[in-house]
This record gives C-alpha cells, sequence and structure tokens, in this order.
C-alpha cells in the first residue's frame, strides 16, 4: 500500500474555517491588534526554504510536540499552557517580513505575566521568544453612584469596572479607543497604546449586504487578574470610503475560561442591510455563572438592543460547534459540540426551542454544513450516515455511499441552495485518498452525482475505472445553472502532496450531464464574457467563457486547498476582482478587470492581516483593520 500523505494539523483547520463559517465574511483572528506593554523579544532568522506555502505542504508538528519543544524553552511551574496554529503568521527580521505557519505556545503564570514562543510548525525551530509583563491597570477607590454601564437598558449586568474581593478597590479598563494610521493608499485602526495594556484582537469582521457597504468588527479583549480573566467585546462600524467609525460595546462578562465564550460570542447575519444579529454573554446570578443573549445592533446609531435574553445556558465546559442564519433573517441556529444540542431561535417571536435530535461532533472537526440559504444542513453522523435536514431539524434525505468513500464535504450546495454536487470514488482503493486524518478524508473522486433539494439524483459523472483519471467540482456558475468540472492525473511523492497533472476542464449545466469542453487562454482580454469560479476546497480561481469555451487559471495552486488566487468580487458585478499573493516578498496584488473596455488596474500593497475582503468597488480590507483604496 502506498503511503497516504497527513498533512497534521489539517483537521484543526477545517474546525476552525468551519466554526467560522457562521456569518459569510467572518474570520477567527488570535493575533493580537492592539499594543501590549513592551515584551522581551528575540527573533530568529528565516530561512527561506521552511516558509509561507511551503510548510503547508509538509507534514507539520502536532499539537504535542509543539508544546513538547515549547516547555524545553519555558522554564516555569504552575503555569497554563497552551498552544495554537496560525497561517501566513508574519515575522519580521532584518525588516523583512516573511510568512510562516507557526504554533503559538503560551505559559500564563498566576501573576498574569506571559510567555510566548513562536514554533516553525514545518520543523519546530524556534521564531520568536518574548516575554511580557502583566497589565499594569491602576487601582481607584470605588466611586458612590451606579457603575457607568456600556448596556444599559439592554439587559447585561456587567459593567466596565470589577471589584477585586476584599480589598475596597476597582480595576478600571477604559472603553475602546482607537487611532486612525492614515496612508497615501488607505488607512489602518489600531488600539490606542496610551489606553490600552489588555490584549486586544479582531475576532470578526463582516461587510453589510447593502450598497451602503458598511463593515463591521468585532474586537475582542482580554485581561488576567487573580480573580478572573475579563472578556470585554466591542463592534467597530467603519465607512470604507471615509474610515469613519463608531464603537459599540457588546460585553463586558468575568469567565474562568474564555474558550466557551469566544465560540458562542459572534456576529451570525442580518436580519437587513442596517441590523446585524449577534449573540453576546451577559452575567446570569451570583458567581460566574453566564447566559447567552441573541441581541440586535443598529449600524446607523451603534444602538444595541437585547431580543432573547438567555436564548442559550451557558454550555461550558463545552462549547460551540457551528451557527448560522437563514437568508430570510428570522431564524438562528447554534449547535453544542460535544453535546451536540441544536437551539433554534426564532427572531420573530424572540423564542428558543431545542430540537429533538442531537448532532454531536468528535474533536477536532465539525459534521455540519448548512446550505446557504440556511434552510437545509447536512450533518456527517457516525451511526446513520450523511443525513440531509430541513430547517426544523427534520430528515429530509441520506447521501447514497455506494461501494466507494465520499469526500470530507459530503455536498457541496449551490450558491441559490436548489442543488447540491456529491463527489465520490468508485471503490475503497487508497490510490483515491488525497490525504486522511482524525477521520476526514479527503478524495480523489472519480465521479459526481447532482440533487435537488429533495435528495433527487439529477446525473451522475464519472471517469473510467482504474484509468487514474480522478474529477473534482471546482464550484458553481453565477446563476447555479451548472458549474465547472476539473479533469486531472495524480502524481505522488514520499512526503508530499500528490501533484495534479494533465488538467482538463469541462462546463456542466444542472439540466443535463453532458459537459462541455474548455480550451485553455494565457489571456483574460481573449474572452467576451469572463465569469470567474472559485474553488473553496481545491483553491483554485478559474475564469470561464461559456460562449467562447475557455478557461484561464490565476494564482498558484498548491492542491491543499491553500490556493493564493483570492475572488473578491461578486456573480454580477460590473469588474472582476480578484487578488493574489506573492508570499515570499509578502506582497498582494489586487486586479480590477473590466470586461467591457478589456482593461486591467492593479493595486499592490504590503500584506498585513489575512482574509482580505472587498467594501465597494475601491476599498479592500483584511482581517486586521488595514483598509487598502485600488487604483
Amino acid at each position: 500500500m502506498k503511503k497516504i500523505w497527513k498533512p497534521l494539523g489539517i483537521a484543526a483547520l477545517l474546525l476552525a474555517l468551519a466554526a467560522a463559517g457562521g456569518c459569510r465574511g467572518s474570520t477567527g483572528e488570535d493575533s493580537a491588534n492592539g499594543r501590549s506593554p513592551a515584551p522581551s523579544v528575540t527573533t530568529a532568522p528565516p530561512i527561506a526554504d521552511t516558509v509561507g506555502p511551503a510548510a503547508s505542504a509538509s507534514a507539520l508538528l502536532s499539537q504535542e510536540e509543539a508544546l513538547s519543544i515549547g516547555k524545553s524553552h519555558i522554564q516555569g511551574a504552575e503555569v497554563s499552557w497552551s498552544a495554537r496554529l496560525l497561517y501566513d503568521e508574519p515575522i519580521e527580521y532584518n525588516n523583512k517580513t516573511t510568512l510562516y505557519t507557526v504554533w503559538v505556545v503560551e505559559a500564563l503564570y498566576p501573576a498574569g505575566n506571559l510567555e510566548r514562543v513562536y514554533l516553525d510548525a514545518a520543523d519546530g525551530r524556534v521564531l520568536v521568544h518574548m516575554d511580557q509583563e502583566a497589565p499594569q491597570v491602576e487601582d481607584s477607590a470605588i466611586q458612590e453612584g451606579e457603575l457607568q454601564t456600556p448596556h444599559s437598558g439592554n439587559g447585561s449586568a456587567a459593567g466596565n469596572s470589577q471589584t477585586e474581593p476584599g480589598s475596597g478597590i476597582t480595576r478600571e479598563i477604559p472603553p475602546l479607543k482607537l487611532l486612525v494610521e492614515k496612508r497615501d493608499n488607505g488607512f489602518s485602526l489600531l488600539a490606542d497604546p496610551a489606553k490600552h495594556s489588555e490584549f486586544v484582537a479582531v475576532m470578526q469582521s463582516v461587510e453589510s449586504p447593502g450598497a451602503n457597504k458598511l463593515v463591521v468588527h468585532l474586537i475582542h479583549r482580554a485581561a488576567y487578574f487573580n480573580e478572573g480573566h475579563r472578556f470585554l467585546l466591542d463592534a467597530v462600524i467603519v465607512n470604507p470610503d471615509t474610515g469613519a467609525f463608531k464603537i459599540a460595546p457588546v460585553a463586558d462578562v468575568t469567565v474562568d475560561d474564555s474558550y466557551t465564550v469566544g465560540s458562542i460570542a459572534k456576529i451570525y447575519g442580518f436580519t437587513d442591510p442596517e441590523h446585524l444579529i449577534l449573540v453576546r454573554p451577559a452575567a446570569a446570578g451570583e458567581g460566574r455563572t453566564l447566559r447567552y443573549d441573541v441581541a440586535v445592533l443598529e449600524l446607523a446609531s451603534g444602538a444595541l438592543t437585547t431580543l432573547i435574553e438567555g436564548a442559550i445556558p451557558d454550555i461550558d465546559p463545552d462549547f460551540l460547534a457551528s451557527g448560522w442564519m437563514n437568508r430570510q433573517g428570522d431564524t438562528l441556529y447554534l449547535n453544542g459540540y460535544k453535546g451536540g444540542q441544536l437551539w433554534i431561535a426564532d427572531l420573530k417571536s424572540r423564542s428558543v426551542k431545542a430540537a429533538a435530535a442531537l448532532f454531536p461532533h468528535p474533536w477536532p472537526v465539525i459534521l455540519i454544513e448548512a446550505s446557504p440559504d440556511g434552510g437545509q444542513f447536512w450533518y456527517r453522523g457516525q451511526a446513520d450516515g450523511n443525513v440531509i435536514y430541513d430547517g426544523a431539524a427534520n430528515p429530509v434525505f441520506s447521501i447514497k455511499q455506494g461501494a466507494g468513500m465520499l469526500n470530507h464535504r459530503p455536498v457541496q450546495w449551490s450558491p441559490d441552495s436548489r442543488y447540491s454536487v456529491q463527489e465520490y470514488t468508485l471503490d475503497q482503493n487508497d490510490e483515491n485518498v488525497l490525504w486522511r486524518e482524525d477521520g476526514v478524508t479527503a478524495i480523489a473522486a472519480q465521479g459526481i452525482r447532482l440533487l435537488d433539494r429533495q435528495g433527487k439524483e439529477i446525473w451522475t459523472r464519472e471517469v473510467e475505472k482504474n484509468k487514474g483519471r480522478h474529477m473534482e467540482w471546482i464550484g458553481w456558475t453565477g446563476d447555479s445553472g451548472g458549474g465547472l468540472i476539473h479533469y486531472y492525473d495524480l502524481k505522488r511523492e514520499d512526503g508530499k502532496p500528490p501533484l495534479k497533472l494533465n488538467s482538463e476542464y469541462a462546463l456542466v449545466s444542472t439540466d443535463h450531464a453532458s459537459p462541455t469542453p474548455l480550451q485553455q487562454t494565457e489571456r483574460l482580454e481573449n474572452m467576451k464574457a469572463p465569469e470567474a469560479i472559485h474553488g473553496t476546497d481545491s483553491g483554485k480561481l478559474v475564469f470561464v467563457d461559456h460562449e467562447a469555451g475557455l478557461y484561464l487559471v490565476r494564482g498558484a495552486e498548491y492542491n491543499t486547498g491553500d490556493g493564493n488566487g483570492v475572488l473578491l468580487s461578486a456573480p454580477g458585478d460590473r469588474q472582476l476582482i480578484w487578488l493574489e499573493k506573492d508570499y515570499q516578498q509578502a506582497m498582494v496584488t489586487v486586479y480590477r478587470y473590466d470586461p467591457a473596455l478589456k482593461a486591467t488596474a492593479t493595486t499592490r500593497f504590503k500584506m498585513g492581516g489575512s482574509d482580505f475582503r472587498l467594501a465597494g468597488e475601491r476599498t479592500v480590507f483584511d482581517s486586521q483593520m488595514n483598509y487598502y483604496y485600488l487604483n
């Protein structure tokens, strides 16, 4: 049996991506955006052949291995250990920034000081070793009268001050203050280092769906005291055209463990372009018992109003697996991880009911994925296989397994949720496996099946068995009238991901299975009506022309889903807008192509954060509140 390439840690990445998928355009960022007290930092020089995408193409250290290496460099007793995997983490040495895949090992001491080691996830080399002192927080006497709270009248009992038990003193954490750093090509929002010694990070970034195109960043702040961990959230509403912003305090609670809170307290979607739905934690009675309220944020005013108080209880030590809203904006779904409880919140009647069935998940993967309209979801269960459920959590149909294997995503929904495609192999041969880990299998498919919303099979396409040919569904056309299929051969080498060779592309429609082969072109200008199709699984960015029968692939592709071509524009937009990342130079180039003029404008800038998104036609923003104006 040939060795199957196993990308250690990829399942954890799938977990992070799925958890962030509760709201389109959401991100989960762990790196700090604020400025902590000046840490002691030692940085190692980069090694060119172990950075950027190359690291993701080789076996990565496990979390246990990373912790073991980190502990060998950190000497301390009675510390709390943690390790997290970060992709595209910028490390600066001699004024040059290089992107690494890293394990960040942290040791939190009882006094609040923090020691952190950044390890190259491929070889365990220490890239950065830093010591950070405990936050210096001034003590002041409790003032008479009611404490100023960020949520007056909105059902929150948490204030912006905290009394240390038995001391008669109050620890003050100031309201979030941001500074605007202007540049010729845009601006950045930064936490004021003179005001904030606590940890500050961008937790999510979403853009409003209206013509207004406001952007909302959810900011997490954390301060560690002997009596507990302060967990604060603020929503920053930004006008990307002008740089104007307003800050809406969301939550301020004391917790023992922020993992559960961080998994639940998020933005989940919009009821309309001016109102978004989020879940926030609040104190519930004595001690540190929490509840979770569903709230609505009005973008124009920044006003936050509670819709459902105590929508779900505190589920610690469990946490949330996934959450999503339906397209109508009137129903919110929240799914517990290990326990598998599914809460369904009716935002109009302001009521919550628990589904009869449980949908648990084994670490480190998430087995549930909602359709784009939120009205259905598939669940990859252990006993009953792959099942599609409706919005009331009733089973609709089971996904056919057959003699072969299904992909780790049993179905891929069409954007309009009318159809789904299922990729499968014709047998259990490991030659048809791209990688396998922790119960997750990515296959080199030999067949694709199109299903309607009720599970009825519309058509099936297969390659010839035992001929070494494979196929994959790249993505859907903008009108959901069909999609793009990629045919390829595989070349395997020990220690490397399988290489896809001899590519052919074909368009296929939803009403018949006869594909239309495409011819490759080297210039976008050769296309009459180009359309961009971005493969979320493959990482490919492919431009196709239905009428001319042409295709063009842009952006390097590493066969691991880590393509560096990212589509920014949406179907129907006047221009095609995408970006390509240069990992070696840590630079990003944004392309704006006008099909009518057959002209391309480019904007190039230094890579700051990650997860770039478009606001309007002229502004790109990233996960670290950096905004870039396009040429």
